[in-house]
């Protein structure tokens, strides 16, 4: 999809959401805070998924890569309410901590991964399309700076 206001709406929506729960007095109770962002993770990763808003070049990398964020998102908040709400034992607590862990690398290696295979495309591209070389310093320069 193409949806151009899902950044400028949607995501600062999620951000506005989460930044009341945490920072206002609207919850107070840390465990229902905790729920309460675990629902707002899971609201949005559900809304990303059923409209896939943005470009689709690249087989929808990017639908793809922010999908996979919030799904991470969304597990880092059961896990950790269950960790307190549930008050697991030191065996569950630690393999718990483990999967977190591990989701969490996954997906910054991910991340790290495909920054360093699409940089040098975007760079190529650039070149390919007649840009002089002071043009894609310029775009070189954008895309770190992301």
């Amino acid at each position: 999809g193409n949806w151009l206001f899902w950044d400028l709406l949607v995501k600062r929506l999620d951000v506005l959401l989460v930044h009341v729960v945490v920072y206002s007095q609207l919850v107070p109770d840390p465990r229902a805070k905790l729920l309460c962002l675990a629902g707002i993770a899971s609201a949005f990763y559900a809304l990303h998924c059923a409209t896939n808003p943005f470009d689709n070049r690249q087989c929808a990398l990017l639908d793809r890569v922010e999908g996979w964020g919030l799904r991470v998102r969304f597990i880092t908040c059961l896990v950790v309410e269950m960790i307190v709400i549930l008050n697991t034992n030191s065996t569950i607590t630690f393999a718990l901590v483990v999967v977190l862990l591990v989701a969490n690398a996954h997906y910054v290696l991910t991340m790290m991964l495909l920054i360093i295979i699409e940089v040098p495309k975007s760079l190529e591209a650039a070149l390919k399309k007649g840009n002089t070389h002071e043009q894609s310093e310029t775009l070189w320069n954008r895309l770190l700076s992301c």
